[in-house]
Formats: structure tokens, sequence, C-alpha cells
């Protein structure tokens, strides 16, 4: 359920965040416009995180144990949603675009901590019968990457 909560969470960001650069009116003294780049840059932020993150997720969920792992990757995740949900107030394109890409970072640290200790314990906690399990946990992850798109659609 967290991972299906998690990715629709991830699509939500996804879905609206070009329409609404595209559309907003950026009050700024040197008349700075966010572009495609600016946009391209904000949702890679994501991916470097998962990239720099994924390696040592082994490292954090032994330290933090894997339910505080799951809990934390979760929570970071839903703060960082609501975080980028929030800065549609910021006008100035500069603050945006660097608010944007510092949630858009702690966002993929969160999933990484979430997918990975997710798809782990489940393995190990159902080793006999695991690629049933996986085919379960792929279907909560593509409810989530599904649904996202839609449910972002509402808010804008």
């Amino acid at each position: 359920m967290a991972l299906t909560i998690g990715n629709m969470m991830i699509n939500n960001v996804v879905s609206f965040l070009p329409t609404y650069i595209e559309q907003a009116e950026w009050i700024s003294s040197d008349s700075y416009q966010l572009d495609e780049n600016d946009i391209a840059l904000i949702l890679a932020m994501f991916s470097i995180a998962q990239i720099i993150f994924a390696p040592v997720n082994g490292t954090i969920k032994n330290w933090m144990g894997a339910k505080n792992t799951i809990i934390f990757g979760f929570t970071l995740l839903t703060v960082t949603t609501g975080g980028l949900g929030a800065i549609s107030h910021i006008r100035n394109p500069y603050y945006f675009k660097y608010t944007a890409c510092i949630l858009r970072f702690f966002q993929g640290q969160g999933d990484v901590l979430l997918q990975i200790t997710g798809y782990s314990v489940v393995t190990s906690v159902f080793s006999t019968d695991i690629m049933k399990y996986i085919g379960y946990i792929e279907i909560c992850v593509g409810l989530g990457l599904g649904l996202g798109p839609v449910i972002g659609s509402f808010f804008f």
C-alpha cells in the first residue's frame, strides 16, 4: 500500500509541474523565465538522488531497521510532495527552481528508502514464493504510477 501511495505522490508532481511552470506569471527584476531546461533539471533531481542513495540503502536499512527505513522514506516522500505543492506560492523563478530541485532530490531519496527496502523485506519474508509476491508489489507500483497523473489532474 505504501508503494502505491508513494508512486501516486511522485507522479502527481510530474504530471502538472511543466504545465504549471509554463502558465506561471513570475515576478522577477531581470525578467528571467523558467524554461524547459529548468523543468528537466527539476525532474532529473529525483533520479540523481536515486543514483546516489541506492548503493547505500542497505547500510541505511541496517542502521535504522527495515520498518523505520520504510516509515522514514514514506514520511520524506510525503513531506516533500506536500512541499512541492506549496511552492506554487513562490513567485520568484530563482527561488522556485532551487526549492523545487531540493525538494525533488529529497523526494528521490525517500523513494529509494521506500522502494528498495520494501522489495527486500518482501523477498526475505516470502522467500518460498518470491515471484508471486514480487508480482503483487509490481501491481501496487503500477496502480500508483497509473493513478498518480489522474489524481494530479484533478488538482490542476
